[in-house]
């Protein structure tokens, strides 16, 4: 992870033409199965634009929302779908989500409450979380510490804590 403002691009092939999502207010797109999920800055919600949608009417259709926050404005979005879950950076916390049942349903399978600016960019298969630090804004993380590996195999949302209390502080992230 590198500072920057928030952005989110999208083309349907190597030839066609690249539109910028956050023009539209959405950032930290991620492809899914079935669509594309989103978040916009400075709000709880997490939205999707199915496959059909993008197909019919482009970047220009409808997100809608499927998930709305209760640990506050939604800061970062996982990079990256890993066996259908998704773990959201929030300003009170990570949320993981089951992103499976998509448009329909959105589960949320696993939460830690932490007010201290990390943030999942993304998981490595069967093993540990990418983690970053930065001051929470509005808009999202600012000054972003480079991603480190935290965990194990196997691990969980729910084991993060515990992997993060084990770790050497100077392998730690910080803003």
């Amino acid at each position: 992870c590198t500072p920057h403002q928030p952005g989110a691009w999208w083309t349907a092939d190597e030839r066609a033409p690249v539109t910028a999502l956050h023009g539209r207010g959405f950032v930290d797109a991620t492809v899914t199965a079935s669509g594309i999920i989103a978040r916009r800055i400075g709000e709880p919600a997490l939205y999707f634009l199915s496959f059909a949608e993008l197909r019919e009417r482009g970047v220009g259709g409808a997100f809608s929302p499927v998930y709305i926050s209760d640990l506050g404005n939604i800061l970062m979005v996982e990079r990256r779908i890993l066996n259908y879950s998704v773990v959201l950076t929030c300003a009170g916390g990570l949320v993981e989500l089951d992103v499976s049942g998509l448009p329909e349903s959105t589960t949320e399978t696993a939460r830690v409450e932490i007010e201290s600016g990390l943030g999942v960019v993304g998981r490595i298969d069967g093993g540990a979380f990418a983690i970053t630090a930065g001051t929470p804004v509005p808009w999202g993380l600012d000054a972003v510490s480079p991603a480190v590996l935290i965990g194990s195999r196997n691990q969980t949302l729910r084991d993060l804590p515990k992997a993060l209390d084990q770790a050497p502080a100077d392998t730690l992230p910080g803003p």
